[in-house]
Parts: C-alpha cells; structure tokens; sequence
C-alpha cells in the first residue's frame, strides 16, 4: 500500500522523467546539418573557425554576409556552438545537438521548480512543461540549430530561478548569477530585453515601499543592462543603417492591417492559443481592476505577466509571425497563469469557455502542428544531406566534362527565394562539387528586395540565379529539384506525377515516420485556396500554399 500511494503521488513526475528522457534522445537521432541557418556554420566551425557575430582577422560575420546591415546585433547569439572547437577542428553535427539536448533538460528541469514555485498541483508541475514539449515554439527550436529564441527560454529561466530564489535568500551568487544569464538573454537576440526590462521595471515600481535595498540593486542592474543594449544597438548598428536598408523581417508586399489580422489569428488559433486567448486577457483584466483600484497588483506575479504581455505585442509592432517567435514569453506567462487562474476562478469573467477554447485549439491545431515539425526537421536535414549525396554522384556520372543547370522549383520569389538556391550551392561545394562543376538558375525573377539576396550579392556567388535580374528557360538535361521547403505549390502526389510529362524523376527521399501538417488551419487553407484570386495571392493573402508539408525532396531530369 505505502508502494502504491508512493507512485500515485509521484507518477506525474515519473511520467515527465520519461518523457524528457525519449524527447532528449529523439534530438541525438541521426543528427545532420540541414537546410537552414546551419549554412553558416560551412565556413566557420566546420573548417576551424570561430562563429561569432563580429568580423575576425578579415572574415565577415558568421562566415557570409553582414547582417548587422540587416539591422541584427545578437553578439552572444549562438556562441555556445564553438565549445566543440576545443577538441575537434571540424565538429560532427552530434555536438551541437548535444548542446540543445542539454539546455532542453535543463531548462525544463528548471521550468518544473519555477512551477512548483506558483502552484502545488503536481499535474500542472510535471504535465505542463511535458505537454509544452509538444509545441511549435519548443519543437522548432530545438529540432534546429542555430535559433536565438532557445537560447532567449533558456536564460530567461535561469534568470527567474536565481531571481525567485534571491527574494527568498538575498545571496550574492543568486544576483550574479541572475544579472550574468539576464545579459545572456539580452545579448543572444535583439528583443531579449523587452521582457527582461519590463518585469525589472514593473518589480520595482510595484515593491519599491517593501523591498529590501538588494532586490533593488537586483531590479537595477536588470534595468542597466537593457539601457546598455540599446545603447549599443543604437550606435553600432542603428545609425549606420541606410535610409534603403531592408531590415531583417521586413515583408516588402504586405498589407499592414492585414497582416496585422493573420498573426493574431495564427498566434491565436493555432500555435500560442494561451499566450492569446489567456495572458493577454487575464493581464488586461488585472490591470484594469488594479486602475479601478479594486485590486492590488502582485510585485512578482502581475510583473511577469506584464513582461510577457509585452514581448509578444513587440512582434505584432513589428508585424512578425513565426509558431516559435513566441517562445521566450511562455517562462514568463505560464507560472502566473496557473497561479492566478487559480485564485482567480471565481472573479475572472468566461474563465471556462476561455480555457475550453484553448484546450481545443491546442488539440486540434497546436500539438498536431509541434509534433509534425519535429517530424519535419528531423527527417529535413537527413533527407536533404541524402540529396546532396545524389545530386553530387549524379552530376560527376551525367555531366564529367559539362557543368550542370539546376532549378528549384516552387519558391516564392518576393520573399526568401535566394536562400535555398545559396544554400544548395554551399552544400555542395563544401561535400566536394566544385562551382564550375553546376549552375544554380531560376525561371522567375527573384526580387532585390529580398533582405538575403542582397546580402548574398555582396557575398559574389559565381551562379547565374544571383546575377542582375537574370532569369532563364530550362532546357533538356537539367536538374529540376522539389524541395521541402517549397511553398508556392501544393505539393501533394498529384503534383509529383503531373511533372513527369516533361520530366523524368530520378531520386526521390521518404519519410515513413514523418506526421503532416494536418490541422485545423491546413483546412482553413485548402478552402482559402479556393477562394481567393491570384491576384489576392500576389498581395500575400496565403504565401505558403504546400498543405502538408512534407520532409521530401525530390530530384528530376528535364526531357
């Protein structure tokens, strides 16, 4: 019987054991650099060299471009790929993983105390973060290398651990080490502060009559630390950009209000239904009880909510979705969420049709989107490195003394086009294909105003696709390839076989395990695309037209 209450007490907690163990190994699977920002590590960490975000001894920024032109300044931003350099010259893809592998453990052992820290319930302990596991923002992250918004989760949680701890104990190592892993945040990507800054800022304000003089220094020196990125940022990066610059994020072809319309509808009806649908109505709701002075506001709770409130409104400022962009805010919002809905259950106005419409959303849209991008990218980067591995053999039987045209098919050309054909051409090069051995061309024009296809001009690459609004006309011979990051064709198994009436397929990859992209909103876009005009699509109505996205490429010869 003591047996049996020992595990129906901890069984939540074994169940998350297990869970973080399967999870963390999944990421060590097979693990490969893919088609992604792991192109900047060919030049850099792959050859010996350090990644960093500043030139050094002539090499430019993160081994390409500049992108402090696009407006970056993310100095600590992926830093921690270079540990591996201190025992290997050219780093196996394993050790970086590992690196994610580990902040992923860590982080949500952290995330479970932080928890427990607002909440006795062992299911929201122990369930919650596990089921956040399932997730876009978590999923993407860290299925890919390379994304500053891990990173941001990361340090974010070490900061509010050694920060709730500090107001328990005033230690010094709990302020150094909060303000050291605060500055990490701040640095490793450019709106880390906005969180950071607010909840210091509203802690303060909030607990100024109450506070001790150390939890100010604490408040302080979280304050200072902001102040001095956007110092920084301003007269490093800001003032040198050109009135022409195209800032990173910029979609050149939008319609503000209605991309305004669409990010709050994929932010909130399908991958951050919690962050919209409760913390942005529970925080307005307290703070207009709190104007109303009907109620006081809790120093560390109501500043975390409000932190958090202000880093998602930041990307709608800046007119910006991604399913993990929202990542960072989830160490700030879910604690005090689970707190007040607890206290609160009898005052907050439609609390349980709110949470039954999340609890759907995160069911039917949610979940089957995170689980399908872990999926995706870990088949990505092994079915990409499997194409490469053809298109090199092929190329050196087919073509010996002849240099061989390859298109891409179905890329958008107003935003983003360039990238996959430079990435192509790195890979390749870095496996052994010479650059006079293929050509890169493309049968549309893509558009100057993409950010990276200028940035990749300056760069020089010696491929006709990056040349002066130089386009062509495929022709007998050349290499045709679909790939998984296509976006403006439904590539389905009708659209395969459609193309073998003018080509012949030679490779193809298969991703047996992979789950699609099958979702409400996969609906919502298969009716959509019905519906709206071409024209409608040209303003940016729908970009992404490939449903299911799956991890596939695929290879064929034109007739």
């Amino acid at each position: 019987m003591v047996i049996l209450k020992s595990f129906n007490t901890n069984r939540w907690k074994i169940i998350f054991i297990i869970f973080v163990a399967v999870y963390a190994l999944m990421m060590l699977i097979s693990p490969r650099l893919g088609p992604t920002d792991d192109v900047v590590l060919l030049r850099t960490l792959q050859v010996g060299k350090p990644l960093l975000f500043f030139p050094n001894s002539g090499n430019i920024i993160y081994g390409y471009g500049d992108v402090a032109k696009l407006g970056r300044f993310s100095i600590l931003g992926a830093m921690e790929y270079n540990l591996p350099l201190f025992f290997s010259k050219s780093p196996s893809p394993f050790w970086y993983y590992l690196i994610q592998t580990f902040q992923y453990v860590l982080l949500m052992i952290i995330f479970v105390k932080i928890i427990a820290r607002f909440t006795s319930n062992k299911f929201l302990i122990y369930i919650a973060p596990a089921l956040f596991s399932l997730t876009p923002s978590i999923t993407i992250p860290f299925f890919r290398p390379l994304l500053g918004d891990r990173n941001i989760i990361f340090y974010y949680a070490v900061f509010l651990y050694f920060y709730l701890k500090y107001l328990e104990k005033p230690k010094l190592y709990y302020l150094v080490f909060g303000v050291i892993s605060a500055n990490m945040a701040i640095h490793n990507k450019e709106i880390g502060f906005i969180a950071l800054g607010v909840f210091a800022f509203f802690h303060l304000l909030l607990s100024w009559k109450k506070s001790k003089l150390g939890v100010k220094i604490f408040d302080g020196l979280i304050l200072l630390s902001c102040l001095a990125f956007l110092l920084l940022y301003y007269f490093i990066i800001f003032i040198h950009l050109s009135r022409d610059s195209v800032i990173y994020g910029q979609i050149p072809y939008y319609n503000v209000l209605m991309v305004t319309v669409k990010n709050l509808l994929n932010y909130g009806l399908f991958t951050d239904p919690i962050l919209i649908l409760i913390l942005l109505p529970l925080t307005g709701w307290r703070i207009y009880k709190a104007l109303r002075k009907q109620l006081e506001l809790h120093p560390v709770y109501d500043s975390m909510l409000i932190a958090a409130l202000m880093y998602i409104l930041a990307f709608f400022v800046l007119k910006l979705y991604g399913p993990y962009y929202l990542l960072p805010a989830y160490i700030f919002a879910l604690p005090p969420i689970f707190y007040f809905l607890n206290q609160e259950k009898q005052k907050f106005p439609f609390l349980k049709s709110t949470i039954t419409l999340c609890a759907l959303i995160l069911a039917l849209n949610t979940f089957p989107t995170g689980i399908h991008y872990l999926t995706f990218y870990k088949y990505l980067s092994i079915n990409f490195n499997k194409t490469l591995d053809f298109l090199i053999s092929d190329i050196n039987a087919r073509y010996p003394d002849k240099r061989a045209d390859i298109f891409i098919d179905a890329l958008d050309y107003r935003a983003g086009a360039s990238i996959p054909y430079f990435i192509f051409s790195e890979f390749l090069q870095y496996k052994g294909l010479a650059s006079n051995r293929f050509d890169f061309k493309s049968s549309i024009k893509i558009e100057n105003t993409d950010a990276w296809f200028r940035n990749i001009k300056e760069f020089n690459p010696p491929f006709t696709v990056f040349q002066n609004n130089n386009f062509s006309k495929e022709k007998n011979g050349d290499y045709l390839i679909v790939p998984a990051e296509a976006s403006t064709k439904n590539i389905s198994g009708d659209y395969i076989q459609s193309l073998s009436k003018e080509y012949d397929l030679v490779f193809r990859t298969k991703s047996p395990l992979a789950f699609p992209n099958f979702n409400f909103k996969t609906l919502v876009k298969y009716f959509l695309s019905k519906k709206i005009s071409p024209s409608q699509k040209e303003k940016g109505a729908m970009i992404n037209e490939n449903l299911m996205q799956w991890p596939n490429y695929y290879v064929f010869i034109r007739k």
